[in-house]
């Protein structure tokens, strides 16, 4: 996609601008999607819908892959969330092959509510879901996706009894970025060729498009600082009662990664 970002960009904004209607739904609606708006001038009704899927449901930490290990061989019907296909491999085996795993090396097509066991990598974030009514358990290593995308891996399942988490480590990073300033100059810096292309053909989508990737790799530079806090404060947005191992670090952790003093800043 690197080399047609701005005839995709052009394209959505003329789509936008001369439909009759546009009706975009997300849960993680954020202000990239309003700038991409304003720039296309258009009146828009932005909507706050106040339930969570997730409301009530139980989140709860376990300090150990042996103890995760034990409450997935009690359980009848589950998913196994991995950001590793080598994590989900070792689960795999751990639990004598005991369901479906599925990663980079599966070629077939999924389908997901067939599987009521079921390991999975990064292969799966969006697009499958699933009304098995099971468990959910997640083990993490915290260097490949993002706090958010961990988040869709979790609700493939629509219907969640509980989610038993479990986290390789919990370290703090020190961010790439100072500001947002700061990763949109590099960002300048390292899409050269894209902003001529959008320079020639329409100038005024070369600082829309600088918004837009900055907010977004801004965003993801903030949540590498502390992923494990970072998914513990999405999780309780999302309406999840969340249990961690260690409530009052945690507390302190999450205050950091809204914004305190802490390496973990703000999230856009």
């Amino acid at each position: 996609m690197n080399n047609k970002r701005l005839t995709v960009l052009a394209t959505l904004c003329h789509f936008i601008r001369n439909c009759k209607q546009v009706i975009a739904t997300d849960a993680d609606t954020s202000n990239v999607c309003f700038r991409l708006l304003d720039y296309c001038e258009v009146p828009y009704k932005f909507v706050v819908n106040s339930h969570r899927h997730n409301e009530g449901i139980n989140a709860t930490e376990v300090k150990s892959l042996e103890k995760l290990l034990k409450k997935i061989k009690k359980a009848e019907k589950f998913i196994v969330c991995c950001d590793s296909k080598k994590l989900a491999g070792k689960i795999y085996l751990e639990l004598g092959k005991k369901g479906k795993l599925y990663t980079s090396d599966n070629k077939e097509e999924l389908d997901i509510n067939a599987e009521e066991q079921l390991i999975f990598s990064p292969k799966i974030v969006y697009g499958l879901d699933s009304n098995v009514n099971r468990k959910v358990f997640c083990a993490f290593r915290g260097h490949t996706i993002s706090p958010s995308n961990m988040l869709q891996q979790i609700n493939r399942e629509r219907s969640i009894v509980d989610v038993t988490f479990y986290f390789e480590t919990r370290r703090c990073t020190p961010p790439e970025f100072s500001d947002l300033q700061q990763c949109r100059d590099f960002i300048q810096q390292q899409n050269t060729q894209a902003l001529k292309q959008f320079e020639i053909v329409c100038p005024s989508l070369n600082q829309m498009f600088l918004g837009i990737l900055g907010e977004i790799e801004y965003k993801f530079d903030c949540y590498k600082t502390n992923v494990y806090a970072h998914f513990l404060d999405l999780l309780g947005r999302r309406g999840f009662v969340v249990h961690p191992l260690h409530a009052k670090n945690v507390k302190v952790k999450k205050e950091r990664a809204r914004g305190g003093q802490g390496v973990a800043r703000r999230e856009l």
